[in-house]
């Protein structure tokens, strides 16, 4: 028997009523429990006996909720389709383990009581916060940079010798060729100096 004709090509519309969060592509075609047998049997079949069923026929045989496949496992769906399509058990086996054990992960880590609900969404709330008070404090940083003024621009070491040497005392020579040594008079940089005639200094 091929099944493939029993289910629904993830790109197609369902023109009923889909529960919240269900894959609506899904949806009174193939449930969550489905999932499991039909890795199994690929030549069962998946149908309501009642048309006004909320649970499949096999669901109703094993007494079993019918739990629809959530949107989250779309993609899983996808690959359990094609290989549904190309009838090879091995490929659904293994399409259909992988979708199972989404399911499961996913069911075990989403929140279960109305607290625990509460409690994760006010941590999703709490991290957005502090990535938007992030953000703000980046923007905050860039500005503060931008609006400062330029740094001066460096002075040559040549030209600081150069300014340092022209002021104070220093060698001259005198009327009569000889040298003198001129002081720098204190409280006056590069005033006039006690001129010291060296040819004194030297008798």
């Amino acid at each position: 028997m091929d099944n493939s004709k029993h289910l629904r090509n993830p790109s197609e519309s369902v023109p009923i009523p889909v529960p919240s969060g269900a894959l609506a592509c899904t949806y009174r075609i193939l449930c969550s429990r489905c999932i499991v047998r039909l890795g199994k049997d690929l030549q069962h079949e998946y149908v309501f006996d009642n048309p006004r069923s909320k649970k499949y026929n096999y669901c109703t045989k094993q007494k079993s909720p019918c739990e629809p496949i959530p949107e989250y496992a779309a993609e899983e769906y996808d690959a359990l389709f094609s290989a549904v399509r190309a009838q090879d058990q091995e490929t659904v086996a293994a399409a259909a383990e992988k979708m199972e054990a989404v399911m499961q992960v996913a069911a075990a880590e989403a929140p279960k009581t109305q607290q625990e609900i509460s409690l994760a969404l006010l941590e999703e709330t709490r991290a957005l916060r502090r990535e938007i008070a992030g953000l703000a404090r980046i923007t905050t940083e860039v500005f503060a940079a931008l609006a400062a003024p330029a740094p001066a621009p460096a002075t040559p070491r040549g030209s600081k010798r150069k300014a340092a040497g022209g002021s104070g005392g220093g060698r001259k020579r005198g009327p009569t060729g000889q040298f003198l040594l001129v002081e720098e008079e204190e409280g006056r940089p590069g005033g006039a100096g006690e001129e010291e005639n060296f040819a004194d200094i030297d008798q």
